[in-house]
């Protein structure tokens, strides 16, 4: 275990906090999770991380060892809230979908889908949520890349289209330039 104690500008102790790892050499599972699905962790993970005043994190890893689960909870006004977020991966370890603190742990919303081009680059971020077949919203489209793989050319969800200009030699950024509705996702 780790912690730490914050205090105020009177040097009185405010908060304190503890970082829970497993120490074993074998998989533990975490019982203070709510979440069935990915509840243990591998040696030496972080199990939970808990302060004074309320606040609980609990994170699950997947067969891998990455960490795909985390639930919050700290309390308002005297009730304890429930946060979960979660990650899944590809076949190749890439980031597939994120589901946000905003769902309720079913994982059927509040979600984010990564999806990447035949070299395996990002190429767009869109909602995880499909309707009639097709994402309801998209967040972030590559349009263009040069050769060294540096997105040149990108929109956002909001309409934004931003171009990026790199020094070919050094791979280095020299400017960019952002505009509303020079385009649109197609």
């Amino acid at each position: 275990m780790t912690s730490r104690v914050d205090y105020s500008a009177a040097n009185a102790a405010v908060t304190s906090t503890l970082w829970q790892y497993n120490n074993s050499t074998n998989w533990v599972t975490n019982t203070q999770m709510a979440s069935e699905q990915t509840r243990d962790v591998p040696p030496g993970g972080l199990m939970a991380v808990t302060n004074n005043e309320g606040y609980r994190k609990y994170v699950g890893y997947d067969s891998l060892a990455r960490a795909s689960t985390t639930e919050t909870r700290f309390v308002v006004d005297g009730n304890t809230e429930r946060y979960f977020e979660r990650q899944t991966f590809d076949s190749i370890g890439r980031t597939h979908q994120a589901f946000d603190a905003g769902g309720d742990g079913t994982w059927q919303d509040q979600a984010i889908e990564n999806r990447y081009n035949e070299y395996g680059y990002l190429s767009e971020v869109v909602d995880a949520v499909l309707f009639n077949g097709a994402p309801r919203q998209r967040y972030y489209v590559v349009k263009e890349m040069d050769l060294r793989g540096n997105v040149t050319h990108f929109m956002q969800g909001n309409g934004i289209t931003t171009r990026r200009d790199y020094d070919p030699s050094t791979g280095r950024l020299k400017t960019i330039r952002a505009d509303l509705l020079s385009g649109y996702f197609g």
